[in-house]
């Protein structure tokens, strides 16, 4: 029996999206525990068709993506418990293929491999930001895992996990110590998470035979993804803080003027990309300043009190 838990915040439509491709991928005698960590408002699933399988809706008492995990996966009646995050949306081939690689190994857990809608990837090459996405490789699996051999249609050793769909049997999930629940936003709870599972002797997998999509069609725009990058650098500070040092960054002063200078002139930064002409030729200069702002978010994330 396996367990879908999907912890969600207030992503509208795109949550749907999500439920629905979960009733449609697994067996009825599995089960969906979906967590709402948005505060200001209950889920509404009345508008989802079931199809007989048993969906539990529960408010997170907590905050935050790893505490709605973990709320979730205390609920969870399977001996297998399938994390998927609210903006995926998977097949029943890929449920079953991830099975068959947990079931035929020990102390492993299993990524599947995921692109954005193709839809959308078509729709995003038509804007500078679009381009600049898949030009850093934001698009794939593959490409947030530029220094790994790639390898279609097999299983790849990874260095690292992402709970975008993690599939993991329920007893290695109790003895690992489930994700560290201090980390205020998503992003470095994996990293951690990984961290004990490496030291535990577990070997994160990447199951390429297993497709699925990352459908972000709210947040393909600049500005959603520098608050990602805002609040991926608040949760490395939490994680350097809870003495992983590794994820130190340590800028010079030279570095620190620079980028308190930026903040003064950010609006005008910004004025800048979206006047420029949607060409490639001016594709460079996009992405020069894209990074600016990329580094400059991380920077207020990384030194906010």
């Amino acid at each position: 029996m396996i367990s879908v838990i999907i912890p969600t915040y207030n992503r509208g439509n795109v949550f749907y999206d999500c439920l629905n491709s979960v009733i449609n991928s697994i067996e009825e005698s599995d089960e969906i525990i979906v967590v709402n960590d948005y505060k200001e408002s209950e889920l509404n699933i009345n508008r989802i068709e079931r199809k007989d399988k048993t969906i539990t809706v529960l408010n997170n008492p907590k905050q935050g993506v790893a505490s709605a995990r973990n709320y979730g996966a205390e609920h969870a009646s399977g001996d297998v418990l399938l994390f998927i995050d609210d903006d995926m949306i998977i097949n029943a081939d890929a449920i079953d293929k991830c099975s068959e690689t947990l079931s035929s190994t020990q102390k492993t857990v299993v990524n599947a491999d995921w692109i954005y809608l193709p839809k959308d990837l078509e729709k995003i090459k038509t804007t500078q930001f679009g381009r600049y996405l898949i030009s850093i490789g934001f698009t794939s699996l593959e490409g947030w895992n530029e220094n790994l051999k790639w390898t279609k249609n097999t299983v790849i050793k990874a260095n690292g996990i992402t709970s975008q769909f993690l599939m993991i049997k329920k007893i290695d999930f109790d003895y690992l110590g489930r994700y560290n629940e201090n980390f205020p936003f998503a992003g470095f709870e994996d990293s951690e998470f990984y961290l004990r599972m490496n030291k535990a002797g577990f070997q994160p997998v990447i199951d390429t035979r297993c497709l699925i999509y990352h459908n972000e069609k709210d947040r393909m725009s600049l500005t959603p993804f520098l608050k990602r990058k805002f609040r991926g650098a608040v949760t490395r500070k939490k994680a350097v803080e809870l003495g992983f040092n590794d994820f130190e960054i340590k800028y010079s002063a030279q570095k620190r003027l620079y980028y308190s200078f930026l903040i003064k002139i950010e609006f005008v930064l910004k004025g800048l990309m979206n006047r420029l002409p949607n060409i490639k030729a001016f594709d460079k200069i996009y992405t020069k300043l894209a990074n600016q702002q990329v580094g400059l978010n991380i920077f207020k994330g990384y030194t906010s009190k």
